[in-house]
């Protein structure tokens, strides 16, 4: 309906809807696009994304909005790199991927898997295991995220009718110690800076955008595969190549180096380049595989 969508993500509501949809959605680093004049959930989860048809559409958008903006201190002080210029440049070397699973990697269903796998090895991937400490980054990032909406959001709660789960999370936010949250900001740092060991290695993670496709339900879907890099403020991109049970798509995501965004756009590229599929995504509808 639309070229081009301005949204947030906060846990996944970026990269799952663009997955569910079949679009690209990008995920810039956590402070690369300004959030003044967004409702504020989480300062320190909280991220604006796009949606568009293709990768050139992508690098637009995010051309007109990434940068530095007072008005929200997190953004970076620093000038982004051009993410058209970049998009347009070839490559020095061919991209390297990294297949990361995550500790939630049995909650995607069993097709899901196959095709992130199958997509991995088509693109000479090599595996990652996370050490055991990463599975608590789920609960650090729900810590975080239930706190700084009963902060932000709990007078809410007074001032008329709200859904049962924003209830439920704003309550569950209140009982959150400050020892816990501060841990939990600690050891997203920690995690984020284990993470950005792999990028010596590989240019971008692959990983599932979701579960499977979108389920045939009043939920918005589980974001557990967006959780931790969410958590640790990284570029994430949803590639729209994949497709399910009744032509459904699946979404991969990608996710890219810290402090590098203009990169990942182009890393897609050559992703869609190895695959043999660069050329879908100059038409309207991207073709899914």
């Amino acid at each position: 309906m639309a070229p081009l969508a301005v949204g947030s993500q906060t846990n996944g509501s970026v990269i799952r809807p663009a997955a569910f949809c079949g679009v690209f959605g990008s995920k810039p680093g956590h402070g690369v696009i300004s959030r003044a004049g967004a409702l504020t959930l989480s300062r320190a989860l909280d991220h604006v994304g796009i949606f568009a048809r293709t990768l050139d559409d992508v690098a637009l958008i995010l051309d007109v909005l990434a940068g530095n903006d007072p008005a929200d201190p997190d953004t970076l002080a620093f000038t982004v790199a051009a993410f058209r210029a970049t998009l347009a440049d070839a490559p020095p070397t061919p991209p390297r991927f990294a297949l990361v699973r995550t500790a939630m990697w049995d909650k995607a269903d069993s097709e899901t898997r196959a095709k992130i796998e199958q997509s991995a090895k088509e693109l000479g991937a090599f595996d990652v295991e996370l050490s055991a400490d990463y599975a608590a980054g789920w609960d650090a990032q729900r810590a975080i995220m239930a706190a700084d909406m009963a902060h932000n959001l709990g007078a809410n709660l007074d001032k008329g009718q709200v859904s049962p789960q924003f209830r439920s999370l704003v309550e569950e936010g209140r009982k959150v110690t400050a020892v816990q949250y501060l841990s939990a900001l600690r050891d997203a740092r920690r995690y984020a800076a284990g993470v950005a060991e792999i990028f010596k290695r590989a240019d971008a993670i692959v990983t599932p955008s979701a579960r499977g496709v979108a389920p045939n339900a009043s939920s918005t879907g589980d974001p557990v595969f967006c959780t931790l890099w969410s958590l640790t403020g990284l570029p994430a991109l949803n590639v729209p190549i994949l497709a399910g049970e009744n032509d459904l798509p699946i979404g991969l995501q990608l996710v890219g180096e810290p402090g590098r965004d203009e990169r990942l756009p182009r890393i897609a590229r050559g992703l869609l380049e190895r695959l043999g599929l660069h050329n879908h995504f100059s038409k309207l509808a991207p073709a899914r595989r």
